[in-house]
């Protein structure tokens, strides 16, 4: 096994540590003496990145997660001008400008300060477990454990899963008209799916290790005492498939897949049936019917930011915020909104107060995610898709960005992405 990937491969790890340094070299020298510290998390961060080499050429299927510990936060166009650079040093499109920035290689940012690195969250647990770049290890400040991850990371994993299906499939795939690399970038998606669904197992039984590997065998171990039996039901297959994508994920072979379109179709039920799964034991309800979709963010408008939020409050003041709890989380929803309005207004020029007049107290992403799921349940395997669930997707939309015209099931995918996108600004939690 490799620095970085499954490959032990010398190559590879010097690739990666090229691309590594270009990084690095490029936030000192804009960020200047403001650096504590640079980790790099995720996959590659602790040796289980993807990658494959083709005609001897060594390819980064996925983005480098970088945490850069800060005395103060940096401003937007000092971000920009920096992202910039380093996509030009590496030679690759800056991701920022398609309407889907996961599409290709990207580099995943996150600005931290040292009195707020502790969280139970489990960005903050594969922190942990990560690989400083420069400076200061920052590891030991972060107190909380695969055990102490909320439920909430658990749901936000496979909204963003939602997310990446949508992303990754456009609706002239029906007809054959999908080139290699797209071939590719779906296959990749389906299996990082199952790999999640087995992640928010390990969540929702309290057993998350950051490691594909090892929760693949945490899985097996949870269906083999029993544990599982209720989704087992529903997706018989479920734990080989788990496998099948582990492996993919830590040495990929597309060849496993004859089918990427039927893969999309089974990939997406399977998703569905995870979130009816999960969502049970969260929030204790029941979604047998998605027409009802609203008593989904309602439902998780009470409870979602809660465990970040109270981590916050204790950090800052050394109590629990007891009383001021869901105060505070309505509070924080509010502020998600008003974000949202001035980042619209700045991308489109344009003065949108939708997001706040039509429930304002809960955040946009507990809104546009169960529409993305309305949108990507409403596809049939023959094109044709579900009028009304599409319709109720797009009302939904209407709340958050500007949207005209709306004929088609492709419009209603791109008009997702485009709300998905301007919500991509550094908060606590999406």
């Amino acid at each position: 096994m490799g620095k970085y990937t499954f490959y032990d491969n010398k190559s590879v790890d010097l690739e990666i540590e090229r691309r590594l340094n270009i990084v690095v070299d490029s936030i000192l020298k804009y960020l200047n003496n403001n650096v504590e510290s640079i980790l790099l998390t995720g996959g590659y961060g602790r040796g289980e990145g993807s990658v494959i080499i083709r005609n001897n050429k060594i390819i980064l299927l996925k983005d480098f997660d970088i945490a850069i510990i800060v005395n103060k936060i940096p401003d937007e166009t000092t971000t920009s001008l920096m992202l910039e650079d380093i996509y030009k040093k590496l030679g690759s499109d800056n991701p920022a400008l398609s309407l889907f920035k996961y599409s290709n290689f990207a580099l995943d940012l996150r600005y931290l300060t040292i009195n707020n690195i502790n969280f139970p969250d489990i960005w903050f647990v594969d922190l942990k477990n990560s690989t400083v770049l420069y400076g200061k290890d920052i590891r030991p400040y972060i107190t909380y454990n695969g055990s102490d991850i909320p439920l909430s990371s658990g749901a936000r994993l496979l909204f963003e899963k939602i997310t990446g299906l949508l992303g990754h499939f456009e609706y002239k795939m029906l007809y054959n008209n999908i080139d290699d690399n797209s071939k590719m970038r779906l296959i990749y998606e389906c299996m990082k799916t199952y790999v999640e669904i087995a992640t928010v197992i390990c969540i929702l039984y309290k057993s998350y290790i950051s490691s594909y590997s090892k929760r693949l065998e945490i899985v097996k171990m949870l269906n083999s005492e029993g544990k599982l039996e209720e989704i087992i039901r529903k997706i018989p297959d479920l734990i080989d498939k788990i496998e099948v994508a582990t492996r993919f994920k830590l040495s990929p072979d597309y060849s496993a897949v004859n089918d990427p379109i039927e893969f999309f179709f089974t990939t997406r039920n399977d998703l569905i049936t995870t979130i009816q799964y999960y969502i049970k034991y969260y929030i204790n309800l029941d979604m047998k019917n998605w027409l009802d979709i609203n008593r989904l963010s309602n439902s998780l408008a009470k409870v979602y930011y809660k465990p970040m939020l109270d981590a916050w409050f204790r950090n800052k003041f050394c109590i629990k915020p007891i009383l001021l709890s869901s105060l505070l989380n309505r509070i924080y929803q509010l502020y998600t909104n008003f974000i949202y309005v001035k980042i619209i207004r700045n991308h489109l020029s344009k003065l949108y107060l939708y997001p706040l007049i039509h429930n304002g107290l809960i955040s946009p992403s507990l809104k546009f995610f169960p529409a993305g799921l309305l949108i990507l349940m409403s596809l049939n395997r023959d094109g044709s898709y579900d009028k009304h669930l599409l319709h109720m997707a797009i009302s939904i939309l209407r709340r958050l960005i500007p949207i005209y015209t709306i004929t088609s099931w492709e419009d209603a995918r791109q008009a997702y992405l485009r709300t998905y996108k301007y919500y991509l600004f550094p908060t606590l939690l999406k």
